[in-house]
């Protein structure tokens, strides 16, 4: 396919996309891209926009999240928006510092409406723009009509990797688990999370999302960013992620709307930066302040669209769906 026609193609799938949406009762918002803060995931790195003016410094949002919920706070009920974010790591055939978000936020729902709007918005836009749910993706056929399967991530360890998790496990005991599931290059040193990655993407990774999508949910709660724990469960959050023929799609949460508990979470990111040997964050004030006011139940999922994208038109480099030069 020409880059004409993928171009062509990628706004008949963001027509569908705001169709979706807008069908669904949902308002488009816009949020600003110079923001005071970028979000404090230890694991992501943000553009910092340096001035010689006498202020603070704005950074390049790596998602409009923290934006959004001030506008969720203030009533603008369930919302949707199509953005650039950023992220600073190095591009590769799935992904680009700058790219395209989808991110939605549906008021009075959890994640589990979320992954029924996962479910509708990728199957419609499939159906809109190709003509059928069934496509085909680098040689295999790929359903995007719902219903996908649904896993949590406890199961998925112990279906693909033989894994027995509790969450509850001391770093020492996962990483004998680890070890005695194959995976040779976990180190003395790693932490609790190194070990789940590299099992993760050893043994789970690899089979979600084959010919039908893949909603992964019930993440630890010590990786529960901006969601909810789970009321009966305190060692699970309600988050879950999508993968489709091999791509990780998008992620979601049941929002977590208790301010105080918003601050702990974000100065411990900021004090794991710190043991990463990164640079902290300033927090956004304004975001805790929303919080502070109301932040209404709800559900948001944050989507690649560049992803997207790639399969609706079976292009497996992430750089060929976009205009030349973008973030590449």
């Amino acid at each position: 396919m020409s880059l004409a026609d993928i171009l062509k193609q990628r706004e008949r799938i963001i027509d569908a996309v705001r169709r979706f949406f807008k069908g669904q009762g949902f308002t488009e918002v816009e949020t600003p891209l110079l923001v005071p803060s970028p979000g404090l995931e230890p694991h992501l790195d943000a553009f910092r926009i340096d001035s010689a003016a006498p202020r603070p410094a704005w950074y390049l949002p790596t998602s409009p999240e923290y934006a959004m919920k001030k506008l969720l706070a203030a009533g603008s009920g369930s919302i949707f928006q199509i953005c650039k974010a950023f992220r600073d790591e190095p591009p590769s055939e799935h992904h680009l510092p700058e790219f395209t978000m989808l991110e939605w936020y549906r008021v009075g729902a959890d994640y589990t409406g979320l992954m029924g709007d996962c479910e509708r918005v990728c199957g419609s836009v499939a159906e809109a723009v190709c003509g059928a749910t069934v496509i085909e993706w680098q040689g295999s056929s790929l359903d995007l009509g719902p219903p996908y399967e649904r896993i949590s991530v406890q199961e998925a360890f112990r279906r693909h990797a033989g894994l027995e998790l509790t969450f509850g496990e001391s770093p020492d005991e996962l990483r004998s688990l680890a070890r005695g599931a194959g995976c040779s290059d976990v180190a003395p040193d790693d932490d609790w999370d190194d070990v789940f990655f590299k099992a993760f993407l050893r043994h789970v990774e690899p089979q979600l999302g084959r010919g039908k999508p893949t909603l992964l949910y019930d993440y630890p709660a010590r990786m529960a960013a901006l969601s909810r724990i789970r009321r009966d469960e305190p060692l699970v959050c309600e988050r879950f992620e999508l993968y489709a023929g091999g791509l990780e799609l998008a992620n979601a949460f049941t929002e977590l709307t208790d301010p105080a508990e918003q601050r702990r979470r974000l100065e411990a990111d900021n004090a794991a930066r710190r043991k990463l040997g990164k640079a902290e964050l300033p927090i956004d004030e304004g975001f805790l302040a929303a919080l502070e006011r109301g932040l209404p139940d709800c559900a948001g999922a944050a989507l690649g669209l560049d992803r997207l994208i790639m399969l609706l038109t079976d292009t497996a480099d992430i750089r060929r769906v976009v205009a030349p030069g973008a973030g590449g």
